[in-house]
């Protein structure tokens, strides 16, 4: 099992990276990181993120 920790919540992360972790058998998101953690917040909750910060 990998966990993988994102740090960006930039339009590729969101179209194409998160949802390539969501969906496959061996990755989890353990965390999200942006400059702006309620933007980590809201992506986090949408993909399951486990943790969310606001600083890299």
């Amino acid at each position: 099992m990998f966990r993988w920790g994102v740090l960006s919540t930039a339009k590729i992360g969101r179209e194409q990276l998160l949802p390539a972790i969501v969906d496959s058998e061996n990755g989890v998101l353990s965390a999200i990181a942006s400059r702006d953690l309620s933007k980590a917040k809201a992506l986090g909750e949408r993909f399951g993120a486990r943790h969310a910060f606001g600083s890299y």
